[in-house]
């Protein structure tokens, strides 16, 4: 069987549990060690990164082949007050955000479906259903590290460097494919 990219409201409702925790052993492999954590904290952080994602099937992506979910992009076409509120370091990137990459997105992959384009092919799929929305927000965004090991791949998939704020990197990609050239590059 080949690859499939689905969005969650395109699977049944018998199947979409089990592809859900599938996804979330990938969210839980990749994430920062939490093992320290409280298990408030723990359930804090997968909210934030993962939970707040699953009120918007039609834009949480899914990679499976073989049966099995090799990774996910979870992705919202509009930053809303309760993404900015569950992650206040965004404030910082709010005016680029707003005016130019009000879209953003989260992906994770297992380890071995690394390297393999898969990344590339999630971040497309979305893109496209972006450019059928009406309107179409103008471009999304990213948040990482400035010396994280993505910023090579998000550079190869069309984001530009838009705006640095301590150790903090904002990532942009309009809705063409490229960074906006009207966003200053402060980078």
């Amino acid at each position: 069987m080949a690859l499939q990219l689905v969005t969650l409201d395109s699977i049944s409702a018998s199947e979409r549990s089990e592809r859900i925790n599938s996804a979330r052993l990938i969210f839980e492999e990749t994430a920062p060690p939490l093992s320290s954590l409280s298990p408030d904290a723990r359930q804090a952080f997968f909210q934030k990164y993962f939970g707040v994602y699953l009120a918007t099937p039609e834009s949480f992506y899914l990679a499976i082949e073989q049966g099995f979910v090799l990774g996910y992009l979870a992705g919202a076409p509009q930053t809303l007050p309760l993404h900015f509120s569950l992650n206040p370091y965004l404030e910082q990137f709010r005016t680029e955000i707003e005016s130019h990459y009000p879209a953003h997105l989260h992906m994770n992959l297992t380890a071995a479906a690394r390297g393999m384009g898969l990344g590339s092919r999630l971040i497309a799929e979305f893109m496209t259903d972006l450019g059928k929305r009406a309107p179409a927000p103008r471009g999304v965004h990213i948040v990482t590290s400035k010396d994280a090991e993505n910023v090579r791949f998000y550079l190869k998939n069309g984001f530009g460097k838009a705006k640095e704020a301590g150790t903090l990197l904002l990532m942009g990609r309009d809705q063409h494919g490229s960074e906006d050239s009207t966003v200053p590059n402060q980078v």
